[in-house]
């Protein structure tokens, strides 16, 4: 019964690798008009920052991932942007880690700050749709940046 559990999760990340190595362009993290900024599928970078930030709450509407976060700060801008290297765990329903990272430009201000994050998952749904066919769901595990960081599950419905 191991061995089965290995192999299907074995499979499920080289078809995450294969997908993600597939990809012709990284997503930009430009944001859009209505504020919402895309999903960055790539892997991992050792300049990223990950300065502690938690995640309040969790929805998904439509192809929009909205998070409400709060952090430490008020000195400085804080930026923050959503990652996955496109891996899907096979599950049922498949699950896709993820993790948010927060830059806090060095903030040592000590105000409780909130904020709403907007993402746009269709590069997720594309990655899903390419490798399971037309609709499914799957649950987006969010780690919030920080040592330790929780992570958040949000369902995810393909249509």
């Amino acid at each position: 019964m191991h061995s089965i559990r290995n192999l299907s999760f074995a499979l499920g990340v080289l078809l995450g690798q294969s997908m993600l190595a597939s990809c012709t362009a990284p997503t930009n993290n430009a944001l859009r008009d209505d504020g919402v900024t895309p999903l960055q599928v790539a892997s991992a970078s050792s300049s990223l920052r990950f300065d502690p930030a938690a995640i309040d709450s969790a929805s998904i509407s439509g192809d929009v991932l909205t998070l409400h976060v709060s952090h430490g700060g008020g000195c400085a801008a804080h930026t923050f942007a959503l990652h996955t290297a496109g891996v899907f765990l096979e599950s049922l329903p498949v699950q896709v880690p993820a993790r948010l990272s927060h830059d806090a430009a060095g903030d040592r201000c000590r105000a409780l700050l909130q904020q709403v994050l907007r993402y746009d998952l269709t590069a997720l749904r594309n990655l899903y749709q390419k490798a399971y066919g037309g609709r499914g769901e799957l649950i987006l595990q969010v780690q919030a940046p920080g040592a330790g960081g929780a992570s958040t599950s949000v369902r995810y419905v393909i249509h």
